[in-house]
């Protein structure tokens, strides 16, 4: 009866595309319901991947906002892993019905309030949210066969689930190496218009704590600067850039112990496995975000004090020339004469054994990349 269900979700396994078409065959299974699917990350902070079926673009819009009022949300930690439930064995119906999601998210949809969900468990704690809501004049033909369905694709959602995580955990190691990135990092698979694809199960709340995603998956970073440099970086991509500039592919961001570094790598279709749908339309991978943890940065003058024997004042004006001040602005901010000030940089330059102030400069921005 589900043959057809279960072929789809072992394809999916090794082709993550058509995840989209197990949403599409769960609806048709059952009759009369709307779809959605969640994978949540190891920390379950907020999904990161997202797979809608026929729900309306302005109520999926509508129940981001709402989340903290849905009244099904909290149970969905505590469901049974591989056992699907109806939406009124999650919470009583008499308690979803006086509540604003209700009146707002839930009735005007034809009153949706009927439904089944199920959790899978996946590698590293990743969680698979699985489910649909139905209507609930339609309840008493449709229930049974949503339920029937979600039951008979838990073990093939589970090895579906696995076969896609060991994959993409592969190819996220190889593209780190072939980046040549060391030290702590997780990678962030993007499409091209910034919809997270895939995450590395493991990413560290510290990380996580840096981004939000809106109710299309895309990644917006709490930082506007670095916001805007990605969105640049994304239409790169897509289109030539204004003024045929591209922008660099890596950017610092944080301060003191939290402090990282981020490197897009472009990436082919194909590359890095994902399983990130948005209204019902897949996004291939575009680009591999790489953040990587940086150690807490020393004080440059120290340094140049420790390597090369400056004196305080001679590591000051070395560090100030390196971040673009000129003797004039240097000599102002320290409030001695332009003399002192190139005579301190002169006798920087001895002890660092270069002979012009650019390759002053150069040695200071080596000792601070």
């Amino acid at each position: 009866m589900h043959s057809r269900l279960v072929a789809t979700v072992q394809r999916a396994a090794l082709q993550p595309s058509a995840w989209a078409e197990v949403i599409a065959e769960i609806e048709a299974a059952s009759g009369d319901a709307r779809a959605f699917a969640f994978r949540l990350g190891a920390h379950g902070q907020q999904p990161v991947e997202t797979l809608i079926g026929s729900f309306e673009p302005e109520f999926v819009a509508l129940h981001q906002e709402m989340l903290h009022l849905n009244p099904w949300a909290p149970t969905f930690a505590s469901l049974p892993n591989g056992r699907a439930l109806l939406a009124r064995e999650m919470v009583d119906e008499s308690i979803v019905e006086r509540g604003e999601f209700y009146q707002d998210w839930v009735r005007p949809q034809g009153d949706v309030i009927a439904g089944s969900a199920m959790k899978v468990a996946g590698r590293g704690g990743v969680q698979l949210l699985l489910g649909a809501n139905i209507r609930r004049d339609a309840r008493e033909r449709s229930e049974p066969r949503l339920l029937a369905a979600l039951q008979a694709l838990a073990p093939h959602l589970q090895h579906a689930l696995d076969v896609n995580e060991a994959m993409a955990e592969r190819a996220s190691r190889l593209l780190r190496a072939e980046a040549q990135v060391s030290g702590a990092s997780w990678l962030i698979g993007l499409d091209l218009q910034g919809r997270v694809s895939w995450m590395d199960h493991d990413v560290s709340p510290a990380v996580l704590a840096l981004f939000s995603l809106d109710w299309r998956g895309v990644l917006r970073f709490r930082d506007r600067g670095v916001t805007d440099w990605l969105a640049l970086c994304l239409a790169t991509r897509r289109r030539a850039p204004p003024g045929g500039r591209a922008p660099p592919l890596r950017r610092d961001l944080g301060q003191g112990a939290l402090r990282f570094r981020l490197r897009l790598v472009p990436v082919a279709p194909g590359d890095l496995p994902g399983i990130a749908y948005h209204s019902g339309t897949y996004g291939d991978p575009g680009l591999a975000l790489i953040v990587t943890h940086l150690a807490p940065r020393m004080d440059l003058r120290a340094v140049l004090a420790q390597r090369y024997g400056m004196t305080a004042a001679e590591a000051e004006v070395s560090v100030r020339l390196a971040r673009g001040e000129r003797p004039a602005e240097i000599a102002e901010a320290r409030q001695v004469s332009i003399h002192t000030v190139r005579n301190q940089l002169k006798i920087a330059m001895s002890k660092v054994d270069v002979q012009r102030a650019v390759e002053l400069v150069r040695v200071v921005l080596k000792l601070d990349a």
